[in-house]
């Protein structure tokens, strides 16, 4: 039938058909010219009365959508007959004029067809037909090469190498699929030999003219072989891709080139206009004003052209008549309402914008007042000084709006690739805010940037362009012309970081009580023309008593479906997130009595024709989520008062239609010509609106460009009784509060708000690899939990969970945790506990303390506070933990359930299952401690286990916290924070540099963020520290009872994952040595070759650096010359060998070393309480014994590496050589001097760490340091350490080198060989080889500490 509207017989089947007709098959003749009719058979399928129409104009009825389809359907008829005058797509109906056309062509081989678009519309007391211009864009008739060689030229692909079988790319043949698919195409070659019908492309087959063969009457021959011997035509691109037509039941190819596009197609809506197409588009609709728009569409009624009302024969024959003038209505203009700033100041709005100047936002409520922000520079063309100058004109405006913006920023350039590491190599903190500048429109950055920024790391971020703050020259604009610019993005800036930036005027609210009224807006957004990912319905709701402050919530539903499911939970949500902000800002609280939701519609969205349907199913369940609300509220709120049932008015608005308003500039003379846009409120009510709802047309925003577009509001359900006016003005007022808008906007703001995306995976969800699920599929299993929910940013939040996946009790979260992963996690805590009890201690904060506890800091904590607290700990948790794995498991239940309620009942106040900076702050400060913003971020960068994470999850909170005997409370929370972070650190760096530049790593370097998620306190930790040997001996030294069954496996635990530390940090030394052989080689041969050949001491000041570098150069040809590249890593075997020992030895004497200074000197019976001289003393003397023990290797390994650069040192041939020096003494040459240095070293190694941490922390103002700071500090520390005791290790080298093939000179001892190195090189001589020694520092802990690391990891410690 579709085809058959198109026949000139099409109006007397429609009508003329007689009763015994209907159910025969009848015979058409053909549609297109051909010989053979077409049979058709009719069958009676609704009676259509239109005398229900007037009744329905005069609201007496309502009406189907049947009758009005049906006028519509007239309206088409006879635009349709006139095939090749006009395009019929709809309701649009586009003019195929060839002199209007070819003035509208736009580059890439497309034109801009002008056209109408018509629909019949309910009015009262008539039915009036709509029409308004539109435009669509058409492909350019011609040859399909041409067509494709302008498609590739605005991608910029190769042409015509595009087009090759051999060369085209998978995405480039979908996205030429995209294009040609449904396109209609003739042969030339074929006129008068088929049938005269257009052929439709399929899509692009990937074989050639050359490559495809088939059978023909000339044989098996190619396609290019037929052409030349059918058509005597030789292809000039065999080698491009061929045609694929579409055919029911066979393969019809044709080449590229042989093909001609039809004229009058619509470009398909998957095909993706390039951003100079779209310009030229948006210029068409500029062009479009309103005199422009009215008077095309009289001129074309006056004149029958595109439309033809006036001899259309189904209209005649019905006997409607239609007015061919434009309809007259009053209308309204509202007043402008006022929108309260900073320090109550009211904006002057004019013609629905206003000016910032003078003003300050509402409210800031930067995350620790936005101290860490950066400037990401991806423009190329912009340099830093213009991106500073600019970030410097921000701060001034942002300041001067309320907006506390850091004056210090950073800064970091990059190209948009790999956003995340660019962020993360340059920022070592987690940044409060970054702005962007991109170079231009990029959609795939900009995609990946609010990708990675919203929905992964949750930082706050703002892009703008290149062209936006530069002029033409692409020079940065003046300071005056930026102000204006730089202000609207301090709106945006601000209501990112959680800010209000204005709010409404009660008087202004006509019939609403702003502290008893939830203003909520409701939206959903469907996938794009191919997509495969499910729709996304948002929520955003008012928390705070003046309306102004929205959260939003999102959820999925089925592809492509409007209603939305599930409503009644995202509304008690709303509800329940009201209350608590209510709470949080410690404003009383009563239950809205009013409700006003915005349903937002947009194309393709909900119709006239479903409002039943809307009424059924969504403001069904909007009642039901308010009902399920107050019945929970006892429990959530208890002692608040329910006076009765909110009243819910419920506003269907759209704006995707196709209705305008001209307002005339002479109201004595109208005329099309002469009209303009209507002003900004202005209100039509009548003549066009529905007679059956109650609806109204409002033009709040001004148009910038081309005609205003009013919205359309239709009133499903009023229960608060508003008056027209009143909801009119409440709409209005509405459209000028969008936070980030100095304009009214098209929609009220809540609707406005909500414009979720969904970040669909890229993988297929619960499917193998390669099928690729449908839409419907991929709902399923998110609906299901079979799969994740797809990434949705929330509004003003921090990323949370699903609200279906969220628990909503303990018993919940415990089921979704597993019984299996909970017992293996309590078992793993329980294991690591030691089994007896310490002595009962007097513990502060206990009961036998005056009044309550005061507020603690951590910069007021103390050692022997921290100390006697840990151990006040440990006795409480002994006493409620018991030593039994019930006891533990019956403390852990009562522990978890008080967690639980802590967490979500007094912590989590806007209930999205995290704890933010602000909920932290918020308790902090009503226990009485008050934190800067850095010490904020301390304190949640300590409890989170995620990096670059600005939310605690209940998790991470109920690991922390477990441990801790004591009744959870905000003050006790943070007075054990600092006792575990006080007692965290032992003062040294995660890396160390001995006096020879080589790396160690060990546990007792371990720096407290490394084990900040770990769920023990500090001192529950493996057998690797003093305090550890605790756990495993009583004060007396006596052991465990063997009888205890957890007593020998506990131990082996613990041993176990000593060994794990001791074997992660020997990897790590032996693999950094390895690396670094080279240079301790090079070292030790300069330090022990003549100086006559390689010394450059007596060079000219100028000539010095250079003959410096050529002693190295020979240095390295002479150990190359031995043995090839080998050469370099002789003597590494020993220098590993020793590692293991040397460790273990140093180990157990600093232990003992420690113990015996606590029991004799200090006096005390915890080896962690000893002085700090103390502890130097016990480390001095740990490293005096371990370089004692393997004194004798450390001399084998200088012997091998001394050599004459002739001959390979073997390890047999020097242990002997070595023995005949001297015996045993000979091995220990040196071992005075080497042990003197021990003590220097340690102190400037130790002096320069402390120095560097507090110089850190000065300039920082972080009071702990990170890792990398610390690798830097204990990197810097050691490296001046070794450098000040240099001269000492060369004369101890030289001394164990002595009497080898490299070093034959003798010395009698330390000051002969001292003084000979001083007359032979002077006071320069005792810093040889000192270049190599520094050069393996940075490689050497680099490795060490990512090998060490993995190992770690590997090993499960």
């Amino acid at each position: 039938m579709r085809d058959l509207r198109k026949a000139s017989t099409m109006a007397k089947l429609l009508f003329v058909l007689s009763p015994a007709e209907l159910g025969a098959q009848l015979e058409i003749a053909n549609v297109f010219g051909g010989e053979r009719p077409v049979r058709a058979t009719f069958t009676r399928s609704q009676v259509v009365d239109f005398r229900i129409l007037q009744q329905f104009a005069n609201g007496q009825r309502d009406l189907g959508m049947v009758a009005v389809n049906m006028l519509n359907v007239l309206l088409r008829e006879e635009p349709s007959r006139r095939q090749g005058e006009v395009l019929v797509k709809r309701r649009a109906i586009y003019s195929l004029d060839p002199n209007e056309l070819a003035r509208k062509t736009i580059p890439g081989g497309l034109q801009i067809a002008d056209g109408f678009i018509q629909s019949v519309r309910p009015g009262f007391p008539r039915m009036v037909v709509n029409i308004n211009y539109t435009s669509g864009v058409t492909w350019l008739a011609g040859p399909l090469e041409g067509l494709l060689n302008e498609f590739s030229r605005m991608r910029q692909w190769q042409f015509p190498q595009a087009l090759m079988s051999s060369f085209i790319r998978d995405d480039k043949k979908r996205e030429l699929d995209k294009a040609l698919k449904g396109m209609k195409v003739k042969a030339p070659h074929l006129d008068g030999k088929k049938r005269n019908r257009p052929l439709v492309v399929d899509c692009l087959h990937k074989a050639s003219a050359s490559s495809y063969r088939f059978d023909s009457p000339f044989g098996n021959i190619s396609v290019a072989d037929y052409f030349r011997r059918q058509y005597n035509r030789v292809l000039r691109y065999p080698d491009w891709c061929l045609i694929k037509i579409r055919a029911r039941d066979t393969t019809i190819l044709f080449p590229i080139e042989t093909l001609v596009v039809l004229p009058g197609q619509l470009v398909p809506k998957a095909v993706k206009l390039a951003p100079n197409q779209v310009a030229a588009l948006q210029k068409n609709a500029k062009d479009m004003g309103p005199g422009n728009r009215l008077s095309r569409i009289v001129r074309s009624l006056e004149a029958n052209q595109v439309l033809g009302y006036q001899n259309a024969p189904p209209l005649l024959n019905s006997n409607f008549q239609i007015r061919l003038e434009p309809m007259v209505s009053s209308a309204r203009i509202l007043p402008s309402p006022p929108v309260i700033y900073g320090q109550n100041q009211a904006a002057r709005i004019q013609g629905g914008a206003w000016n910032l100047v003078q003003l300050q936002v509402y409210q800031s409520r930067p995350p620790a007042g936005l101290s860490n922000w950066w400037i990401c520079n991806f423009s190329p063309r912009l340099p830093q000084s213009a991106a500073m100058r600019f970030g410097d004109l921000l701060v001034r405006v942002c300041n001067s709006m309320g907006i506390p913006l850091n004056r210090s920023f950073g800064y970091l350039a990059g190209n948009g690739e790999d956003i995340e590491a660019v962020v993360k190599r340059h920022v070592m903190q987690e940044p409060h805010f970054l702005l962007f500048i991109l170079d231009g429109p990029a959609t795939s950055i900009k995609e990946d940037i609010k990708r990675w920024g919203d929905v992964m790391a949750g930082i706050p971020n703002q892009i703008i362009l290149f062209p936006k703050i530069t002029d033409n020259s692409g020079a940065l604009k003046n300071d005056r012309a930026l102000d204006q610019y730089c202000r609207n993005l301090a709106l945006k800036i601000n209501s990112k970081i959680g800010g209000t930036n204005c709010v409404p005027h009660q008087s202004s609210m006509p019939g609403l009580e702003l502290s008893e009224t939830v203003i909520m807006g409701l939206d959903v957004s469907h996938p794009g023309p191919g997509s495969a990912g499910p729709s996304v319905a948002g929520l955003a709701s008012s928390v705070d008593p003046l309306c102004a402050y929205y959260i939003g919530q999102s959820r999925v539903l089925p592809p492509r479906q409007e209603t939305v499911i599930g409503l009644e939970s995202m509304i008690r949500h709303a509800l329940v997130l009201h209350y608590r902000y209510t709470k949080m800002i410690q404003r009383p609280y009563a239950p809205p009595s009013k409700i006003l939701l915005f349903r937002q519609v947009r194309s393709n969205g909900v119709s006239e024709g479903q409002f039943e349907e809307i009424i059924n199913v969504e403001v069904a369940q909007v009642k039901e989520g308010i009902a399920e609300f107050l019945r929970g509220l006892p429990k959530e709120a208890p002692g608040v008062q329910i006076k009765g049932f909110p009243s819910l008015t419920f506003v269907v608005v759209g704006k995707n239609h196709h209705f305008r308003m001209f307002a005339p500039k002479d109201e004595r003379r109208p005329s099309p010509r002469y009209v303009d846009n209507c002003k900004s409120g202005t209100v039509i009510d009548q003549h066009v609106t529905n007679p059956y709802w109650d609806d109204y047309y409002l033009l709040s925003h001004p148009a910038l460009l081309g005609t205003s577009r009013p919205a359309h509001y239709s009133v499903l359900c009023d229960e608060s009784g508003f008056t027209p006016d009143q909801l009119q003005q409440i709409s209005f007022y509405l459209c000028h509060l969008y936070t980030r808008a100095t304009r009214a906007v098209s929609i009220p703001a809540p609707g406005v708000a909500l414009w979720p995306s969904s970040h669909m995976p890229d993988r297929p969800l619960s499917r193998s690899a390669g099928s690729a699920p449908s839409a419907r599929e991929l709902f399923d299993d998110a609906f299901s939990g079979r799969a994740e929910q797809p990434n949705i940013p929330v509004l003003r939040t921090d990323r949370q969970l699903p609200h279906y996946l969220t628990p909503k009790s303990l018993v919940d979260y415990r089921a979704l945790e597993g019984e299996e992963s909970r017992d293996a996690r309590l078992r793993s805590i329980w294991m690591k506990l030691p089994k007896h009890r310490p002595p009962d201690r007097h513990s502060e904060g206990s009961g036998s303390t005056d009044g309550p506890p005061k507020p603690l800091r951590y910069e007021d904590m103390t050692k022997e506070r921290a100390e006697m607290l840990r151990e006040m700990y440990w006795g409480e948790l002994m006493a409620r933990a018991s030593l039994d794995w019930e006891g533990f498991l019956q403390y852990v239940d009562q522990k978890e359930a008080e967690l639980w309620s802590v967490f979500h009942e007094q912590l989590d106040l806007d209930g999205n299952g995290h704890l933010d900076n602000v909920e932290l702050d918020e308790a902090l400060c009503k226990a009485g401690i008050r934190l800067t913003p850095s010490q904020l971020s301390d304190f949640m960068a300590y409890l989170t286990s995620t990096p670059h994470s600005h939310s605690i999850s209940f998790p991470e909170f109920r690991d922390f916290l477990l441990l801790l005997p004591r009744k959870t409370s905000t003050l006790e929370m943070y007075r054990y924070y600092a006792v575990r972070r006080f007692l965290g650190d032992d003062g040294h760096g995660v890396a160390r540099v001995n006096m020879e530049g080589d790396v160690t790593l060990s546990a007792e370097d371990r720096h407290p963020l490394l084990s900040k998620a770990k769920t023990l306190p500090d001192n529950f930790v493996p057998p690797f520290h003093t305090s550890e040997h605790d756990t495993y001996e009583d004060d007396d030294g006596e052991q465990f009872d063997d009888d205890d069954p957890h007593a020998s496996f506990f131990a082996m635990v613990g041993h176990s994952q000593a060994f794990k530390f001791l074997l992660a940090g020997g990897l790590a030394g032996a693999v950094s040595r390895t690396a670094t052989a080279p240079f301790d080689r090079l070292k030790v041969f300069l330090i022990t070759s003549s100086g006559s050949s390689l010394s450059a001491t007596d060079a000219p000041v100028s000539q010095k650096s250079r003959k410096g570098v050529e002693a190295l150069m020979r240095a390295i040809t002479q150990i190359y010359s031995e043995a090839g590249i080998r050469s370099f890593w002789v003597g590494n075997g020993l220098n590993v060998l020793k590692i293991f020992p040397e460790s273990a030895i140093k180990f157990l004497s600093y232990e003992s070393s420690k113990r015996f200074m606590a029991k004799n000197v200090d006096q005390v019976d915890d080896v962690s309480k000893i002085s700090g001289v103390s502890r130097f003393i016990s480390g001095g003397i740990g490293g005096i014994v371990s370089q004692f023990s393997i004194y004798p290797l450390e001399t084998l390994k200088t012997q091998m590496m001394s050599s004459d650069g002739h001959a390979r040192n073997s390890l047999t041939v020097t242990l002997k050589r070595t023995w005949s020096l001297g015996g045993v003494p000979a091995f220990y040459r040196g071992l005075a001097i080497g042990l003197i240095g021990v003590f220097p070293y340690s102190a400037i190694d130790m002096s320069t760490f402390e120095t560097l941490k507090i110089l850190y922390s000065r300039s920082t103002g972080i009071q702990e340091p990170g890792v990398l700071a610390l690798l830097a500090f204990g990197s810097i520390s050691g490296t001046v350490g070794a450098t000040s005791v240099y001269p000492l290790n060369l004369v101890r080298t030289r001394l164990q080198a002595a009497g080898s093939p490299g070093h034959p000179q003798k010395y009698s001892g330390f000051r002969d060989a001292a003084h000979q190195t001083y007359i032979k090189d002077g006071w320069k001589g005792f810093y040889r080889g000192l270049v190599p020694t520094l050069a393996k520092v940075v490689p050497a802990v680099s490795i060490s500490y990512v090998v060490y690391e993995n190992s770690k990891r590997r090993l499960g410690v």
